[in-house]
């Protein structure tokens, strides 16, 4: 079993979707069927058809928003003693996060939090497998009790599965309204979704200073992609925790992955180890990210970033458009 997360915008989540595809995998190992259980405010089919999983659950509650967990703790304790799944799985998105353990509590069950691969053995046990003592090393946790519940980090296991259209079943709930009362929304910053980023350009310490950010936001702008930082560049403020690469932040697999000024300690090469290309741009040839990168600029990040930027503004016929004030900061 998988919660699915229905985001702000009423869509069902990429890291729901390959979660799923995931259990999938395993319950064909374990020959046993796969569902997704969605907990939503709204009951969604728009393309549910496509969902990797042999069962969709919409569960509907008015409560049920996005941003309040209570309500989707209640309608998964609902779903879990109903099915009796031997699995319950949920991505380790901000939301998944928070609901993973409050749900473990309410079932009186274990949880392995940020798990980086998943496995079942002869007998069904399921391997649980994430970093430990600061990522020097990976543990493999096995479940004591039912379901064997895990969160994994969104983007670190790769699966495509190839199902036919699911059994969709809706149910609406009365669910009582919880204790936390949503008030306003309106100072909440949207974050680009990274897990499902193509190509993604990540810069840390080696930028130079909080000015320099308004070049790799062109940067990102004029390449399509989407932008993430180091954890010390979070922890300065310059950029929100939820665009953090990383073992405490979140784990990506894109296609591109462009490392501006980016050391690359093992705690942050956790979170972008699964990308196809990575292209790292340091001063320091020795740096632990340019041993792994299948590119390598030994040259500053902020000059490789602004000619590129001419380049492309040129190819395009746009103006060179970056405040000069603000480098100056």
């Amino acid at each position: 079993m998988v919660w699915g997360q229905v985001d702000r915008d009423g869509r069902l989540s990429q890291a729901s979707i390959g979660l799923a595809s995931v259990a999938c995998e395993l319950a064909s190992v374990m020959r046993v069927k796969s569902t997704m259980v969605i907990t939503t405010e709204r009951m969604l089919h728009m393309g549910l058809e496509n969902v990797p999983a042999n069962k969709v659950l919409v569960l509907r509650c008015d409560h049920l928003t996005p941003m309040m967990m209570e309500g989707h703790v209640q309608a998964m304790e609902l779903a879990v003693r109903d099915a009796a799944p031997s699995i319950l799985l949920i991505s380790a998105t901000p939301e998944g996060r928070e609901l993973a353990p409050r749900l473990a509590a309410r079932l009186e069950v274990g949880l392995t939090a940020d798990c980086t691969a998943l496995d079942v053995d002869d007998l069904g046990i399921l391997q649980q497998t994430r970093p430990a003592f600061g990522g020097e090393l990976m543990a493999t946790i096995v479940s004591s009790t039912q379901p064997q519940m895990a969160t994994v980090r969104p983007g670190a296991i790769i699966s495509d599965v190839s199902l036919p259209p699911p059994v969709i079943e809706s149910r609406d709930l009365e669910l009582p309204r919880g204790q936390v009362i949503w008030i306003d929304g309106s100072k909440l910053k949207e974050t680009s979704d990274l897990a499902g980023a193509e190509v993604v350009i990540a810069v840390g310490r080696g930028v130079g200073n909080v000015g320099n950010m308004v070049i790799f936001e062109r940067l990102a702008y004029l390449m399509g992609a989407s932008l993430a930082c180091s954890r010390p560049l979070a922890d300065a403020g310059w950029m929100q925790r939820g665009c953090q690469v990383g073992q405490s932040g979140i784990t990506i697999a894109p296609r591109a992955y462009i490392a501006f000024g980016i050391s690359g300690s093992l705690q942050h090469r956790v979170g972008m180890n699964s990308s196809d290309i990575v292209v790292a741009i340091n001063l320091d040839p020795e740096a632990p990210i340019m041993q792994m990168a299948d590119i390598r600029v030994v040259a500053d990040a902020v000059d490789v970033a602004s000619k590129v930027i001419s380049m492309l503004e040129q190819q395009a016929g746009l103006s060179h458009v970056i405040d000069e004030d603000a480098l100056k900061k």
